[in-house]
């Protein structure tokens, strides 16, 4: 079974900080690691499928 995930660049609205984030396709809103906001905002670069074993997801950032 496969699980797809994206990444790319992500800010958040109530700070302004900015990071490189990996969330799974479909995925709400993200919390910012920075203030814990999740008024944030992103942008998808890339998106990819990633096998699982076990119940357990590959964690690993795609590249």
């Amino acid at each position: 079974m496969n699980e797809q995930w994206c990444s790319g660049t992500a800010e958040c609205f109530e700070c302004d900080y900015e990071w490189i984030a990996v969330w799974p396709l479909g995925a709400d809103a993200l919390e910012c690691p920075e203030c814990g906001s999740d008024d944030t905002d992103r942008t998808r670069r890339k998106t990819v499928a990633l096998p699982t074993k076990g119940g357990h997801t590959c964690s690993r950032e795609p590249s």
